[in-house]
């Protein structure tokens, strides 16, 4: 009767040690996953952090376009308050 008691936790004990084995193996795989997870959303954020300052600097530049075109604007129609209008154009009061 010792003898079964001797084989049965034998038994016992290679199936807790292929259990641990299992675990150890699932856990491995589970934080590689993790890592790799952590990488891409690292690399994802800094992404985005790099196309935020992209935009940033295309929106800057822009700006910078834009204030030239108004100077341009003002230097050419005198400071006119509508674009539309054009000194000397149109004017029929000169003409007659």
């Amino acid at each position: 009767m010792l003898a079964d008691f001797d084989e049965a936790s034998y038994g016992s004990l290679e199936s807790e040690q292929s259990i641990h084995q299992q675990l150890q193996k699932d856990l491995q795989h589970w934080n590689s996953v993790a890592r790799q997870r952590l990488a891409a959303s690292k690399a994802a954020r800094h992404k985005a952090e790099a196309d935020v300052q992209l935009l940033a600097n295309r929106l800057r530049l822009l700006r910078q376009e834009e204030a030239k075109s108004r100077k341009i604007i003002e230097e050419m129609f005198g400071g006119a308050r509508n674009p539309t209008e054009t000194p000397g154009v149109g004017d029929t009061d000169e003409a007659a």
